[in-house]
């Protein structure tokens, strides 16, 4: 049913007042420039089977006639609205069949009218609202089916509305938000079924929000998964992304320019695609990445090399575990320059992998020599393989500091070390044997 009039909405009611079902789809679009200015006419619906779009109205400025709405079969579509304050209609509405988009409404402030949404089987888009403050009305929204793509709403300052979500099937892409801080609202959301984008969000100086996010792109083997963190000239650090354990594609971190360190990622262990670090001004600790199996690293396209560190001119050290195994695998494709020295060529990245007794993945595993937990606070725990190690009584631990300077030195292993003498900050443990010296970094973390 196409509404174009506000003659037509108020006649429905009149010609059939006992219609609660719109078996089907509903448009209300103005044919006439100020034709609407309310929807009152439809206030016994209680369920459209198809979707609902409300769009090009310039004068409409309520959906109070929505009241007694609580479903949507395909999806509710909410754009070029210009005068529309807010969906105080729609507050019966439950679930959604289909998508939510929300677009280009001027003077909407907040979501307020969807209190009692639960669930939305397709995918949730707020974007370009220019007068958009916050996502209040979405604090019952517990379920998004497919995506959520909350683009170019340059008011936007958080999102701590959707904190009631704890998965998304498909795609995140947070794009374009100038005034947002924060991405406090995921918290609880663990798993994100295909890729995270967060792009041109000019404000944002972390990632606190996403602290219970284990895994991105879980769904099969689609060549969009993958996160990407881009073009946000605030952000300062990962941090927020703590447990993050598996990505099912790609790295992509780029052109971030006030982006120091990489410290989100201290427990990822498996990708599958690229390392991608490039045009990154400030980046100087690429640490947390060490801990990737280089197995899981490929290139999974012919547009992207395996590995791909560069203009990064404040980056000189390189030389971590994941990113020696790659650098001295020939199989591998990797694309490094126009970094600091120590990490600008194959070469240099290699010569200080050799100095840090990290080689090849065979050396580097020779003793099987663990540390836990990393970061650490207090105490440390060593395990090491025995049974490769011909005189236990010879192996030597030591530990410096990231300048060099030696902290700790035990002649003869032991499983546990004190370390609460050490300062917050990253260090090296040289496990030193007969055979081979092997380093480790870790983090202390207090």
């Amino acid at each position: 049913m196409i509404f174009d009039s506000q003659e037509e909405i108020d006649s429905f009611i009149i010609k059939y007042p006992k219609c609660t079902i719109i078996d089907g789809s509903v448009i209300i679009r103005e044919e006439n420039e100020g034709d609407f200015y309310n929807v009152s006419g439809l206030k016994n619906i209680e369920r459209i089977t198809g979707a609902l779009t409300i769009e090009d109205n310039r004068d409409l400025t309520s959906l109070s006639g929505l009241i007694s709405l609580t479903y949507v079969g395909k999806g509710v579509e909410i754009e070029n609205n210009k005068s529309l304050y807010g969906f105080p209609g729609l507050d019966a509405l439950e679930r959604i069949g289909g998508d939510l988009a929300i677009c280009n409404n001027e003077s909407v402030t907040c979501l307020s009218g969807f209190s009692s949404l639960d669930s939305i089987y397709g995918t949730l888009s707020i974007s370009l609202m220019p007068d958009l403050i916050s996502l209040d009305g979405l604090n019952g929204l517990s379920f998004v089916g497919n995506c959520l793509l909350i683009q170019d709403n340059p008011k936007l300052l958080d999102i701590q509305n959707l904190n009631q979500l704890k998965s998304i099937y498909g795609f995140v892409e947070i794009l374009g938000n100038s005034s947002l801080m924060s991405l406090k609202g995921l918290d609880f959301v663990t798993s994100i079924g295909s890729y995270l984008k967060i792009m041109n969000n000019s404000a944002l100086k972390d990632l606190a929000g996403l602290t219970f996010l284990r895994v991105i792109g879980e769904n099969g083997d689609d060549l969009r998964n993958r996160l990407t963190v881009s073009d946000n000239n605030s952000l300062i650090t990962l941090a927020g992304m703590n447990i993050l354990r598996y990505i099912g594609g790609s790295i992509d971190i780029t052109y971030n320019p006030s982006l120091t360190k990489l410290d989100g990622f201290y427990h990822l262990d498996s990708i599958k695609g690229s390392i991608i670090i490039v045009g990154n001004d400030k980046l100087n600790n690429i640490s947390s990445l060490s801990g990737i199996d280089p197995n899981t690293v490929f290139s999974p396209t012919s547009s992207y090399k395996a590995l791909e560190i560069y203009d990064n001119p404040q980056l000189s050290e390189c030389a971590i575990r994941s990113i020696c195994h790659i650098i001295n695998d020939d199989d591998k494709s990797k694309n490094i320059h126009d970094n600091k020295a120590g990490c600008n060529s194959i070469y240099e990245i290699s010569d200080a992998c050799s100095v840090v007794g990290v080689m090849s993945p065979e050396a580097d595993d020779i003793c099987n020599f663990r540390i836990s937990p990393n970061p650490a606070k207090n105490i440390i725990y060593l395990n090491y393989d025995k049974v490769t190690v011909s005189d236990p009584g010879s192996i030597r631990v030591e530990i410096y500091s990231a300048a060099g300077e030696k902290m700790i030195s035990l002649d003869h292993i032991q499983e546990k070390i004190n370390i609460s003498d050490l300062s917050q900050g990253l260090y090296l443990i040289k496990f030193i044997t007969a055979q081979r010296t092997v380093t480790r970094k870790i983090i202390v973390a207090r």
